[in-house]
């Protein structure tokens, strides 16, 4: 499963994507990949370039620049026909079909349960960079009733080996799983879809845009509350 391309806004969208690359915060302290990704997960951040420039121009120093909530949901709904899932079974909308992930969770049910399926790869950094970020929203949120479900294609091995590295508390880790993604159409990554008590889809958007988290924390705290 190849990485899909990040769907991002503005001054984001010429940064590649590079593990190697650095990033600098407003005191000029030097931020690597890891490091500024968690703050960009975070939905408090964004990505610039020094003086103004396009990020990815060859000379110019990458920002990390701390951006208003506001402005964050304003740009969420300015991108969000670009990054909704618009077909397949995990439109926003529809019902979602959990006889998929039935046989991996066994004896499990989901009945009455509000569902987050997380699609990631071991090779894709943005996937794994804002596990740090979903693991802390998870313990803010701190329902029984999110189950949340860590879907990858990777052999369990490679999984449980960058899990290590990068741990998510997920309620459910379902690896080797090209069959359930195959299934939910799923042919790239990250992806986060977010279904209801009844199972009606309420969040289903692809890739690794900083204003993605914050719509989806926002999304999780409604369908819990109803």
């Amino acid at each position: 499963m190849a990485q899909m391309p990040l769907p991002m806004q503005g001054s984001m969208a010429a940064v590649k994507m590079d593990t190697n690359n650095v990033a600098y915060d407003e005191k000029g302290n030097e931020l690597h990949y890891y490091q500024y990704m968690k703050l960009v997960g975070s939905g408090e951040y964004t990505l610039r370039g020094s003086g103004g420039a396009l990020p990815g121009t060859p000379g110019v120093k990458l920002m990390v620049v701390k951006m208003p909530a506001e402005q964050m949901a304003q740009m969420y709904e300015m991108v969000k026909a670009m990054i909704t899932i618009k077909a397949g079974p995990l439109r926003e909308g529809d019902i979602m079909d959990v006889k998929p992930m039935m046989k991996a969770l066994k004896n499990e049910t989901l009945d009455r349960k509000a569902v987050l399926l997380i699609f990631w790869g071991v090779n894709c950094p943005p996937c794994t960079s804002v596990f740090g970020n979903l693991n802390e929203l998870f313990k803010e949120i701190n329902d029984p009733e999110l189950v949340t479900i860590a879907i990858s294609n990777d052999y369990k091995s490679d999984a449980a080996e960058q899990l290590k590295k990068t741990p998510l508390n997920a309620t459910y880790l379902l690896n080797d799983a090209s069959r359930i993604s195959g299934a939910y159409g799923m042919d790239g990554y990250p992806v986060y879809v977010l279904a209801d008590k009844d199972h009606n889809v309420k969040f289903a958007v692809r890739g690794g845009s900083p204003i993605v988290l914050p719509a989806l924390k926002k999304t999780i705290k409604e369908v819990l509350s109803k």
